[in-house]
């Protein structure tokens, strides 16, 4: 499980690296595939990068002048979840996510004109959601602001790995290396109960932890 201070650290470059402005990341569309049936979700990649959270109709909001970040959630409908299985709250988010203000999702317009009072740029990717694009087109058309792209400079950001990354990537490329030097010189099962041990610890911080 990735610390959640990891998340507010890549927040903090992402708004060191734009300076100004009000940053909105849009979360994908749930896609349906008959009347009352979804596929599986698939999260923005860039949400998932900076929050964690890959629950449907998440939206993170960085404000550059308090330094401060926003989530925004799926109301706590239990109507829904009852069919739809159960959402994570809130609080739980927040903890999750190193987020201290959390909203339900019907508050975001609001939010966004609150925060653009004193600001004149929104970061917005647009075409990723319709959905929030008519939030977005409402708020343009009550305020006067510039609308840029935020993701060149996600893609930048992401290029660089932190060290949480890193770390994860020689523990993987050293487990392999374990594997594939003892099949290279004592055989396949000979390395498969060498890393074995090492694959059900791994499996059992995943159940544990996820």
């Amino acid at each position: 499980m990735i610390p959640a201070e990891v998340y507010t650290d890549r927040r903090k470059k992402l708004m060191k690296l734009l300076g100004t402005g009000v940053i909105v990341i849009p979360p994908n569309p749930k896609m349906k595939y008959s009347q009352d049936k979804y596929f599986k979700y698939r999260p923005n990649s860039n949400i998932f990068y900076l929050s964690g959270m890959i629950q449907e109709d998440t939206i993170i909001v960085l404000d550059n002048i308090s330094k401060k970040s926003y989530l925004f959630l799926l109301d706590q409908d239990y109507d829904y979840q009852r069919w739809h299985g159960r959402k994570i709250d809130r609080e739980y988010a927040g903890e999750l996510s190193n987020f201290i203000f959390v909203y339900p999702i019907h508050e975001l317009k609001q939010k966004l004109l609150e925060l653009l009072k004193s600001e004149d740029t929104l970061y917005y990717q647009s075409g990723v959601n319709l959905q929030y694009d008519k939030i977005i087109e409402e708020v343009e058309n009550e305020i006067e602001i510039k609308i840029k792209d935020p993701s060149p400079s996600i893609d930048t950001l992401r290029l660089f790995k932190d060290e949480y990354e890193i770390e994860l990537s020689r523990n993987w490329h050293w487990v392999w290396s374990k594997f594939y030097f003892n099949k290279k010189h004592y055989g396949y099962l000979n390395a498969f109960f060498k890393v074995c041990p090492i694959f059900i610890s791994a499996t059992f911080k995943m159940l544990l932890y996820f």
